[in-house]
């Protein structure tokens, strides 16, 4: 990625999907990451698959639906961040599903490199290790939690940097995973009418 040009200059908000080159401490600039919770959903639907009968898989998806739900209430209200009402007990809900996972599935001895674990469990393990980079949005509403704008049901109008200007804070976001970039250090393109151009997201992904 970086003899592509891609993110070692950027300096915002990095909103990926889990391929560890994305979190890779080259990547200097970059204000923070956070995991799309879209794939991050999609995952935890893999591993239900993988799982019958398993409860943490369905509860990790309902505690980040919540939070998602709770972003976007945040942001109508004009808020910087999900109040901790909300929060608190998603986030509880959400840290023990991950434990109870990583629990049911226990890591397989031997080399990390080398050693094929069973499916679904580097899941558990991402969102325990990165917690903070998962949830990074429930501090900032101005960080999209997912960059699948094709998923999304709430449909909010948003600047191509990634956020509306009311809700504007200092940093700028890239948009990967498929590798849709914004917000690099141009900031906002310009439409043909000479507006900056915009995009459409929402949050709630079923």
């Amino acid at each position: 990625m970086a003899d592509a040009g891609i993110l070692p200059g950027f300096a915002g908000i990095v909103v990926s999907d889990r391929y560890q080159n994305y979190f890779h401490p080259r990547w200097e600039h970059i204000a923070g990451n956070q995991a799309c919770l879209s794939h991050l959903l999609r995952d935890y639907e893999d591993c239900a698959g993988s799982y019958p009968g398993a409860v943490w898989p369905a509860q990790a998806q309902r505690a980040l639906r919540g939070l998602i739900h709770a972003w976007h209430a945040a942001r109508e209200q004009g808020l910087d961040a999900i109040p901790a009402d909300p929060r608190k007990p998603l986030e509880h809900e959400f840290r023990h599903a991950v434990l109870a996972g990583l629990a049911s599935v226990p890591r397989v001895p031997g080399p990390k490199n080398s050693t094929r674990q069973k499916p679904g469990r580097e899941l558990p393990g991402f969102c325990r290790d990165r917690r903070s980079d998962v949830l990074l949005f429930t501090e900032d509403t101005s960080i999209w939690p997912t960059n699948n704008i094709s998923v999304m049901r709430s449909v909010v109008r948003v600047h191509a940097a990634g956020v509306s200007r009311s809700h504007l804070a200092p940093r700028r976001q890239c948009l990967t995973g498929g590798l849709r970039m914004s917000g690099g250090s141009e900031g906002p393109r310009q439409a043909k009418d000479g507006s900056e151009e915009s995009c459409e997201t929402a949050g709630a992904v079923a």
